[in-house]
């Protein structure tokens, strides 16, 4: 690789051969200058550097000491680039992205102002270099930890030039809030058929509402579309979370005269738009305390408030806490919209469907697929609210394990959803009817568990959930008897992602497929040309047709909070959630019959101050096992070190049988390399964090090992979780640390106290204390 003054001096040179400055061929002449390319044999003087420019004594008697090599030097012409701004060449991660950034010299002033972005040279080739063993994989899902090289820093200005430019006033919502004409504040006593009290808001058609915070949603009457999915009249209320790190939620007024509630029971000032085609619109206050998630992992904080500005961009006319009518555009403040692709594509299951599958299959099954930051997950959660308008109960496939919708990351799930979702992945997770723990937010280190737990679920789908009669009929006329399947991938579509998404592809078979375009240039899938499904029906005689998507625009939100911040506030908020309690009479398919969503969460302690279980590992847990790179050379004597501080996923047998006696006699049941067991036979329940590893002796030959674990999970689902499993994941910073103002009166945790953090500098030589680095941009000398 060359250097950045060769690259300088090379764009340099070829920008002046190209005006004519300096000659192709060389003068003959012998009052002309040198040949460009001198003899090798020849020692070169070298040219003084722009901040020695000027003359000095010491250069002068260098010169004249050097006049009896005089026939061995070669007199150089002044340097040009003292007089000229220096053009370094960039290279971005691709080659279409390739820049010449233009930058006065070091030894000027150098302000924003005098930074200029010119168009750079044509690519050197068009065609992407095909995957090979030896080149690192471009892994969706890990690389936005990996360690940010100088590359990435340099070409942060490019990056933020592909932003779309924010039109800061521009009107987001057309409503005007008019008290006693389309906004009425009601009691408990003036609202006594629907119980509770609240605001009613109302909507006419073509009119938007740009809202921020959280509130309880219920259509009366008309309709409207909530983020682009529509809603009928209904008494069944919809929690909205709408924060400052995803798109704003928006709601729009439709065409409907349909009611959910005699009008006539409302109070007086309500009862002319019995007749009218306006939407009613009923808003209560949601108390969650999902706003004290972001004292804990401060990148979130504050991403419900309007940050104390109550002026003619926010106002909260609702006169409810902790919601918010944003009327302008600002610079940290992104709306929800659909392209036209999504608008069009999502119209088409805006009507009842109709049967066009052979009988033969299961099920209507929709497969979102594309690259990472495309938004698939946006898309297929729209495309789940969309079909809930329809049917009674949605199942969805969740093959991203690093951006997971429904449970923390490094989870394979199967979820069945049935009542439609408006806020980020955090705020609704579940308990899956049936998931695998994979340990890891990426495939690459097992691929094969990965691939066995996918088959699994769709199996699972296809035989118990896709037309299974459960429950009575839909009071609101859906279809109780099928339940469609909706897949979505995850963004690793290079080398081994895109042979692991094709297998999911020809496993699922779906009927739709949804394959979201990349703007970068002659982008492909892999390295091959295969777009959508095969050119040959399937085993069911049907050949879906891809439908294709163009991707979410981009956004500050994307530079703002990234994928590993989204994780980190997903496991956050799985650790602090209050998931409902269970019933005691379930129905045979779990969670089928009541969708267990986080209903609230307790942000009153941090991690390392609330009471864990206190449980022995021999007695509790007939299996331990460790996964990932490195885990099969891990010994029996250090499995507590291992275990302390551990993300672990709660593992139950479909058949479970007791153990004998020889596996009880060790203290802890772990066997060193042993494969956790087949998706076939097994599944997980959730996860746990062992905060802590005690030892106690019950007699004087065998000291039994306690752990100290927090998990949400309820006790009724952790009797039969007779497997402790750990992966690669670790608990993140600010799970760690005490987030309570100890100086206001609270007994926090000391500084000192808190677990598995090490305050000020380590020691110089102690194992660990340095923090590893990770290269993930090493290539052989053929791949530069």
């Amino acid at each position: 690789m060359i250097s950045a003054v060769a690259a300088r001096k090379t764009a340099q040179a070829t920008l002046q051969k190209q005006q004519g400055i300096i000659p192709d061929v060389p003068s003959s002449s012998p009052g002309g200058p040198p040949p460009s390319n001198p003899s090798p044999n020849l020692p070169l003087k070298r040219k003084p550097s722009p901040r020695h420019s000027k003359t000095s004594s010491s250069t002068k008697k260098r010169k004249r000491g050097n006049k009896k090599n005089a026939a061995h030097t070669i007199d150089l012409e002044p340097d040009v680039f003292q007089s000229q701004r220096e053009v370094i060449v960039i290279e971005s991660d691709d080659d279409e992205d390739r820049q010449l950034i233009s930058q006065v010299p070091s030894d000027a002033s150098q302000d924003d102002s005098d930074i200029e972005i010119l168009p750079g040279p044509p690519p050197l080739s068009s065609k992407r270099r095909a995957w090979s063993p030896s080149m690192p994989l471009d892994d969706s899902s890990s690389s936005d930890e990996a360690e940010i090289d100088m590359s990435e820093l340099i070409d942060l200005p490019a990056r933020f030039s592909r932003l779309p430019a924010i039109d800061v006033g521009a009107t987001l919502s057309t409503f005007v809030p008019t008290p006693g004409k389309n906004v009425y504040h009601f009691s408990d006593a003036d609202l006594a058929v629907l119980g509770e009290k609240g605001t009613i808001v109302v909507v006419e058609q073509g009119e938007s509402l740009c809202v921020l915070g959280t509130c309880r949603l219920t259509l009366l009457k008309g309709a409207i579309s909530l983020n682009g999915v529509p809603l009928q009249p209904s008494l069944n209320s919809h929690r909205v979370f709408s924060p400052r790190s995803s798109p704003l939620v928006m709601i729009e007024g439709q065409t409907g005269t349909k009611s959910a509630i005699d009008i006539s029971s409302l109070p007086p000032s309500l009862h002319c738009y019995k007749q009218s085609k306006s939407a009613l619109v009923f808003l209560q206050e949601l108390q969650t305390a999902v706003e004290g998630l972001g004292r804990i992992c401060r990148t979130f904080e504050g991403v419900f408030d309007s940050y104390g500005r109550q002026d003619d961009s926010i106002s909260s006319p609702f006169q409810l806490p902790g919601l918010y009518l944003v009327q302008k555009q600002a610079r940290d403040l992104v709306p929800f919209s659909m392209p036209p692709t999504w608008s069009e594509t999502i119209s088409t299951f805006s009507t009842p469907p109709t049967s066009t599958l052979p009988s033969s299959r299961a099920g209507p099954t929709y497969l979102v697929k594309g690259p990472k930051k495309c938004g698939k997950s946006t898309f297929a959660r729209t495309l789940l609210n969309t079909l809930l308008s329809h049917y009674s109960r949605v199942a969805y496939l969740e093959c991203d394990i690093g951006q997971s919708e429904f449970t923390p990351p490094g989870i394979v799930a199967l979820n069945v959803v049935s009542n439609p979702l408006f806020g980020p992945a955090y705020t609704h997770l579940t308990f899956p009817v049936r998931s695998h723990f994979i340990g890891s937010t990426t495939p690459k280190a097992s691929p094969t568990a990965y691939l066995e737990g996918v088959r699994n679920l769709y199996e699972f789908w296809r035989i118990e959930i896709a037309n299974a009669y459960v429950g009575d009929d839909d009071p609101d006329g859906r279809v109780v008897d099928t339940v469609p399947l909706i897949v979505n991938t995850m963004g690793w579509i290079k080398g081994l992602g895109a042979d692991l998404m094709r297998q999911i592809e020809e496993m699922v078979e779906p009927s739709e497929i949804f394959e979201f375009q990349s703007d970068e240039p002659g982008f492909t899938y892999g390295d091959q040309n295969h777009i959508g499904f095969s050119d040959t029906p399937n085993a069911g005689g049907y050949e879906p047709v891809p439908r294709k998507l163009e991707p979410a625009p981009s956004s500050v939100l994307s530079t703002s909070f990234t994928p590993a911040d989204q994780r980190t506030i997903s496991i956050i908020s799985y650790f602090h959630a209050i998931f409902p309690s269970l019933s005691k009479q379930r129905n045979p398919y779990p969670n089928l019959d009541n969708q267990s969503c986080i209903q609230s969460w307790d942000v009153s302690l941090p991690l390392c101050a609330i009471a864990p279980y206190e449980v022995d590992i021999g007695v509790a847990f007939d299996q331990v096992i460790l996964t990932g790179p490195g885990s099969e050379d891990v010994v029996s004597e250090e499995i507590g070190r291992v275990l302390n501080g551990a993300l672990v996923g709660f593992v139950q047998l479909d058949h479970h049988q007791s153990q004998g006696k020889e596996d009880k006699i060790a203290s802890i049941p772990y066997v060193q390399a042993r494969p956790p067991p087949s998706a076939s036979e097994s599944s997980c329940i959730g996860l746990g964090l062992i905060r802590g590893t005690s030892t106690t002796t019950v007699t004087t030959t065998s000291p039994n090992m306690i752990l100290h674990i927090l998990t949400p999970v309820p006790p009724p689902l952790l009797a039969n979780a007779r497997l402790l499993v750990k992966g690669e994941m670790e608990l993140p910073i600010w799970g760690m640390l005490d987030f309570r103002d100890t100086g206001g009166g609270v007994a926090g945790v000391e500084q000192g106290r808190v677990p598995y953090l090490q305050w000020g500098r380590v020691p110089e030589g102690v194992v660990g204390g340095d923090k590893r680095r990770v290269r993930r941009n090493l290539m052989r000398r053929g791949q530069a």
